[in-house]
């Protein structure tokens, strides 16, 4: 974090998902779905890396 930003070298697609990125933050993930129009970036989830599939299967019909 940078002046209370997250940087885009954090940030990738999540697995299987056109509409959330995962950021990586040591060993805790935040999921982020993108802001459209300039409205700010939606927190979806946070968890710890073990736990993503977990999360993945439980997303998986309600985010494409």
């Amino acid at each position: 974090m940078k002046k209370g930003e997250l940087l885009p070298r954090n940030q990738k697609d999540f697995k299987g998902f056109k509409t959330l990125k995962e950021i990586k933050l040591n060993k805790t993930r935040m999921l982020v779905q993108p802001g459209k129009n300039d409205a700010p970036d939606t927190i979806v989830a946070i968890f710890m890396r073990r736990d993503m599939n977990d999360i993945s299967l439980a997303f998986k019909n309600k985010y494409k």
